[in-house]
């Protein structure tokens, strides 16, 4: 399969995953013909086993732009390409991606989506987390949400009272939590956020912030890899030279 999966299903077993491809803040700025080239140049960055789209799909949540973004996945992407809910995405999200809640797993891996595209996670996806996190625990887990934690790199993250709620139910499984994935912001960084590993991605289509960037951050696709294990370790791929991907220290 290709293309955009629409998740109707909150569990979802994978036979086996080598490689993620990683996208952010594609599409809030609109589906002019500048975003929309970087898109396809992101979404065709690297050969991968899928692609996770990390929020902010459309500018607008109206049915026309899930439409065009939809049909424009649908023609570029060579694998199957999985979503987050983002702050800019609405209530249609779920007529063409299916889902907010939701996991891939193998096993050894569980993939764990949450939606927080507004910032705050609801009670029915904290209660989604516990579950999938005590019903389908694996020995290693990947997390991926939209606004990121606060952290002193970024001032567009999730309260702290947000946090501390999910955190809760992470710090459980711990030891087995790998990587937290984010997007939201448009550039790209690494930290540690109460000693979990977070990366963050958001420069797959919208204009980036010139405020919030380093001067090695452009365009990029951030790439997951993962051993027979189900270890995962991460690099930063810019479109500027796709196929040259620069590993990173966290999540490794």
């Amino acid at each position: 399969m290709q293309g955009v999966r629409k998740i109707t299903h909150q569990v979802n077993r994978i036979n086996t995953i080598s490689k993620l491809t990683l996208l952010g803040a594609p599409g809030c700025d609109g589906l002019g013909p500048v975003t929309m080239s970087t898109f396809e140049k992101a979404l065709t960055a690297c050969e991968s086993d899928g692609i996770v789209i990390l929020g902010d799909l459309v500018q607008r949540g109206i049915h026309a732009h899930y439409q065009s973004v939809s049909s424009f996945i649908n023609n570029f992407a060579p694998v199957v390409v999985y979503a987050l809910c983002g702050r800019h995405d609405t209530s249609h999200y779920r007529d063409y991606f299916g889902l907010r809640n939701y996991i891939l797993h193998t096993d050894q891996l569980l993939l764990l989506f949450l939606d927080n595209g507004k910032g705050s996670f609801d009670q029915e996806t904290l209660d989604f987390a516990q579950s999938m996190l005590a019903n389908h625990h694996r020995p290693h887990i990947v997390v991926f949400f939209h606004q990121p934690p606060p952290n002193n790199l970024d001032d567009q993250t999730m309260d702290l009272a947000q946090w501390n709620k999910l955190r809760q139910l992470l710090d459980i499984f711990r030891p087995n939590i790998d990587l937290i994935v984010c997007g939201h912001h448009r550039g790209y960084y690494q930290t540690t956020v109460d000693d979990y590993p977070l990366v963050v991605t958001g420069g797959a289509g919208a204009k980036l912030d010139p405020k919030q960037l380093s001067k090695s951050t452009g365009n990029h696709v951030v790439i997951l890899d993962f051993d027979q294990a189900g270890c995962v370790r991460h690099s930063y791929l810019p479109l500027s030279d796709t196929g040259t991907a620069r590993p990173q220290g966290l999540g490794q």
